[in-house]
């Protein structure tokens, strides 16, 4: 069984967060919990603090490990959100060195292996994060550590300090497979629609933010292309559950 306290970083720093900021939930990291939450039921627990909506600061962050007693550190980032990411990684590496953490997210998808030289951490997992994520924690939980190297996807540093890369990871989920985001380690309403940037007309509250494809087939230079190149859409029945999710356990009305 693992505690994992996953973090979302943020850019702007402490005095400018207000509720107006351009974010939207962290479907990435409420992915990755519900499809662990699915491969290892009632194995994993799951705490997630989201800078871009409360930053904690340093007392505040070890009150909260002191509660939660995580055994992973995992960081979302994206690359704008770089410095911060840094701080944090070597915050928590120096106050918790026997903690190990795991980054994800297009920052790490984006550098690669030198996210090591940036930062102190263990881990890293590049391209689609779900199937790395939930085999990293299997091999944690054995002490089976030779199995990282089998990982597609994840990087991370042996005892000797070297680097070992499994590349960017292909094994994609099938559209079948996609999890429903673990919602209930937020709350919706604390990501206003005025926030949205995807939309160009004002968005009634309160919102939710719904992912009902993977895959692009464009090759814009700047992406970080965690999800590749072949379009994986959800059924409309997938959306429908999610819809109706959020309307019943969150009162959500627009999407």
């Amino acid at each position: 069984m693992a505690n994992v306290l996953m973090i979302r970083t943020r850019t702007q720093p402490r005095e400018h967060i207000v509720k107006a900021a351009p974010i939207m939930a962290p479907l990435g990291l409420l992915s990755l919990a519900s499809f662990a939450r699915r491969r290892r039921p009632e194995k994993d627990r799951f705490m997630l603090i989201d800078e871009r909506v409360c930053l904690p600061d340093r007392d505040e962050y070890e009150q909260a490990i002191s509660s939660f007693c995580p055994d992973l550190f995992a960081i979302s980032s994206m690359s704008l959100e770089r410095d911060r990411f840094m701080e944090l990684a070597s915050s928590l590496k120096e106050s918790h060195p026997h903690i190990p953490i795991v980054c994800g997210g297009p920052l790490p998808s984006s550098v690669g292996t030198k996210i090591f030289a940036l930062s102190p951490v263990d881990f890293a997992v590049r391209g689609e994060g779900e199937k790395p994520f939930v085999r990293l924690l299997e091999a944690l939980e054995t002490g089976k550590l030779e199995e990282l190297e089998k990982i597609p996807g994840l990087s991370f540093r042996r005892p000797g300090g070297e680097v070992a890369d499994g590349g960017r990871n292909t094994d994609f989920l099938a559209p079948e497979e996609f999890p429903l985001p673990a919602w209930d380690l937020v709350d919706p309403h604390d990501y206003p629609a005025g926030s949205c940037r995807m939309t160009p007309t004002p968005v009634p509250e309160p919102y939710a933010p719904i992912v009902t494809s993977r895959g692009c087939p464009y090759s814009c230079i700047y992406c970080h292309n965690i999800f590749g190149k072949k379009f994986r859409p959800k059924s409309p029945e997938q959306v429908l559950e999610e819809m109706e999710y959020l309307v019943n356990n969150h009162n959500i009305r627009s999407f």
